[in-house]
């Protein structure tokens, strides 16, 4: 898959290169948004936003996951973006991510 690292992206040929294969194709993928850390701060995060929502739902019990109940179209099962939890309130604010969107919609940094 055609990934662009979004931590080394200074300008030039790369984010370039980012911006073309996004008009082209409607998405793209930057690798190095967040980090490792990060990920995991997010990922628990999820797990624990979906326990909240979902009765009889245990991220360490797999025959449970048939409760759960996605209240959304997209990500977690809440309607709307998730304000509840800090992780992903921080996540939103991201520099790496406000790069990303910056440069895919050719906005000023």
């Amino acid at each position: 898959m055609l990934s662009f690292d979004i931590s080394s992206s200074t300008g030039g040929a790369s984010e370039a290169a980012a911006r073309r294969f996004f008009l082209e194709f409607g998405f793209v993928v930057f690798r190095h948004v967040y980090t490792p850390d990060e990920c995991a701060q997010t990922i628990d995060s999820m797990w624990s936003i979906v326990e909240a929502s979902s009765p009889g739902f245990s991220r360490s019990e797999p025959s449970s996951w048939a409760a759960y109940q996605s209240a959304g179209k997209y990500g977690l099962g809440t309607r709307g973006p998730t304000f509840s939890s800090r992780t992903m309130v921080r996540n939103r604010q991201n520099e790496n991510l406000a790069k990303a969107l910056a440069l895919v919609l050719d906005t000023d940094k």
